[in-house]
Parts: structure tokens; sequence; C-alpha cells
């Protein structure tokens, strides 16, 4: 799977390119709470215990790795995903819980989130933040608080497909997208429930 998936068509259609060849190129890593970094092997029996482990085994612009996370809460640093270069799956029932103070930036990359949910109740101005060629499928629920907005298109040429619900705990409600420097905005949103977000 190259960037030419992410060029041309609709953004539907080229999720759906996607999404029909996602065994193809692929790994599968496992992420328990109680799994070990340091002498696991992303195997079933012998789980990492973070995804940024997991990551590490992402390489090439033509792989593509499937994280299952475990049940649970699995914290990450917001800037887990940014070099991140291929397609990056995340199932599982496990909850991803960003910290930091910037957001998670995808750039160049493909990352389906379809795990347990996300949380990013930090001091992030956004949940995710698009660079050019990034594509982000979020098919989970997303709570947040204290934001600008949740996703900020940062280039044009980014695609944002969103099929779960989005969250606001604020008591202000933010918009679900903004932009940094006029960059072209592609969003769909398919059976998406926001809650206290302005579109």
């Amino acid at each position: 799977m190259g960037q030419t998936l992410l060029g041309g068509g609709s953004p539907l259609n080229k999720f759906k390119e996607i999404e029909t060849h996602l065994s193809r190129n692929s790994r599968t890593v496992y992420v328990e709470l109680d799994g070990d970094d340091a002498k696991g092997d992303g195997s079933q029996s012998r789980p990492f215990s973070s995804v940024k482990q997991a990551l590490r085994l992402l390489t090439g612009t033509t792989k593509q790795l499937n994280i299952n996370l475990s049940a649970g809460k699995h914290v990450v640093e917001h800037d887990v995903f940014h070099k991140v270069l291929g397609t990056c799956v995340m199932t599982g029932s496990g909850v991803l819980s960003v910290i930091g103070d910037a957001p998670m930036y995808v750039e160049n990359a493909y990352l389906y989130i379809e795990c347990g949910g996300i949380e990013s109740l930090g001091q992030s101005p956004f949940v995710f933040e698009l660079g050019p060629k990034g594509a982000l499928l979020q098919r989970c629920s997303l709570v947040c608080d204290n934001k600008a907005s949740v996703v900020r298109f940062a280039y044009s040429g980014a695609v944002y497909l969103l099929r779960g619900a989005v969250t606001n705990n604020a008591s202000a409600a933010v918009p679900l997208v903004s932009v940094l420097n006029g960059a072209r905005v592609d969003v769909q949103k398919i059976g998406a429930t926001l809650t206290n977000i302005t579109e």
C-alpha cells in the first residue's frame, strides 16, 4: 500500500480502497498493560507494554502495522505518531489515553483507530493535527476537554473520516475542525455523533 492510495477520488473511496487491502503486507502486534517492552516481541504470548514500542515495528511506506490493545487504559505521549510512515491500524478493547501539551500529528501516514476509544484530557489545544498526506479514520468514541478544536488541518491534502462519537466535556462547545494558514479541509462524517461540538 503506497501513498498513491491517498491521491485522487473522494475521501470515502480512498478509505474503502485502503480497507479492501488491509491484510496485504501487514503484521499484527499485541499491547497489554502487563506486557514487557524489553522482553516481549509483540506476539500474543509475549506482548509489548506500550504503543510506542509497537510502533517501532512500522517501517517503510508500504507496510501496515495492526496494533491490538488489550482492555484498560493505554497512556501515550502526543508525539508517538509524529514520525509514523505507512499504515497503522489500532484495534482491540483498550482505550488510547493521550497526554502531553501538543496534538497527535499525522503526516504522510494513514492512521485507523478502531479500539475501545480515545481520550484527550490534557493541555493539548487539539486532539489531532493533520499534515500533508495525513489520513485519519476515527471509528470509535473520543472524549476531550480544554481544546480549541478536535482536529486541526495544518496543510491541505489531508483527510479526516469520522465514524464514531465525539464528546467535548468542557463547559463551552468547540468546533470539530479548525485550519492553519488557510489549509483546505477534507472531512467526511458517516454516522457520527457530536456532543458539545460545533461544525
